[in-house]
């Protein structure tokens, strides 16, 4: 049986350290993976094995800034082939000719010089846009973000009861604050509804955050008129109350390439409302029905989009009945064998 060391963040309340952890598990069939290290922990004391998988998110290496980047110093210290995820692909386009050269840098530090052996991304449209940036396209494989399997949740009646939600219609955006996830779209949308309608921004600030987002979620909060609650970081009691107890979850993201809180309010067949950015177009292609879409960034859309859920109980339980059968067919271990097929490949061409 291979033997894999899986390197990538240790936490818990992150998401793709919560992908990290799940995906070890689930390649359990496939491959023998000691417990998850950090880059900092594997750097210290690289153990032997076959293969080394890197979970990639910018700010586990230092951040977008070339000049932060520490990621050379983990590949440094890999003696066995390695395959990267990459979570997350910022492309070297707007803003400045400054700006766009620091990005191909930065990428080329990241992903390039040969040091993976294959790249896994999450869609069709993160490999093409990789490919368009100039990273070699025989190297970029897709592997779908798993739907993780459902915690079991409180009945929801006793959950609406201790988050005193009774008689609202609520709207869930799970995970830590960021702009990219589009909190403020969202708090702008319910602001337009009826005030019976409630935000619970289920999340707190990153600790790796050092902008001004938490701040101005708090402002736009405190604007609405008692249509939105920002809880902070949830326990995982208080995070299964609200998954219970949401009507809709919000996936508002202005950018995107996967989310772990999504796949967590699909696993547990809540209703979702979505951007139509191109990671979300892909999940609703690949299951029909399964998101409802809104034009991402466009409060009023958005807005529209619930009202409609919420005049309509039967749209409501068709989404939550999408979600249910993306779920079924697009599990963690679906994603572990494919993951294990492309390890297969790069070992065969060491």
């Amino acid at each position: 049986m291979l033997r894999v060391t899986m390197v990538g963040p240790t936490d818990r309340q992150c998401g793709v350290g919560i992908y990290t952890a799940l995906l070890r598990d689930a390649l359990a069939p496939f491959a023998r993976l000691p417990e998850v290290m950090e880059p900092a922990q594997y750097r210290a004391a690289p153990p032997a094995g076959d293969l080394v998988h890197v979970q990639h998110e910018y700010h586990l290496f230092g951040g977008v800034a070339p000049w932060k980047c520490r990621a050379r110093r983990l590949y440094g210290a890999v003696k066995e082939p390695m395959v990267l995820t990459a979570h997350e692909f910022v492309e070297p386009k707007g803003r400045s000719v400054a700006w766009r050269t620091a990005i191909r840098l930065t990428n080329q530090l990241h992903f390039g010089a040969g040091a993976a052996r294959a790249i896994l991304v999450h869609t069709r449209h993160d490999r093409d846009r990789m490919i368009a940036s100039g990273l070699p396209a025989g190297k970029l494989h897709v592997v779908r973000h798993g739907i993780q399997p459902a915690p079991p949740l409180p009945p929801r009646d006793e959950a609406r009861a201790r988050l005193s939600v009774e008689g609202r219609f609520v709207v869930a955006l799970f995970g830590y604050l960021s702009a990219r996830k589009g909190h403020l779209v969202a708090i702008d949308a319910v602001s337009r509804m009826p005030e019976e309608t409630l935000l619970l921004v289920a999340g707190g600030r990153h600790p790796a955050d050092a902008t001004g987002h938490a701040e101005a979620v708090a402002r736009a909060a405190a604007a609405a008129g008692g249509r939105v609650r920002v809880t902070g970081v949830l326990t995982d009691d208080a995070y299964r109350d609200t998954l219970a107890a949401c009507d809709v979850a919000a996936a508002p993201f202005l950018e995107c390439s996967a989310s772990s809180s999504l796949s967590l309010a699909v696993s547990c067949g809540r209703a979702v409302v979505a951007s139509d950015i191109a990671v979300n177009r892909e999940f609703d292609e690949v299951c029909p029905g399964a998101l409802a879409l809104s034009a991402a960034g466009d409060a009023g859309h958005m807005a529209e989009t619930l009202m409609a859920l919420r005049a309509d109980r039967s749209k409501l339980e068709a989404l939550e009945a999408g979600s249910r059968r993306y779920a079924e067919t697009h599990g963690f271990d679906e994603m572990a064998a494919r993951t294990a097929a492309v390890y297969r490949s790069v070992l065969g061409e060491a």
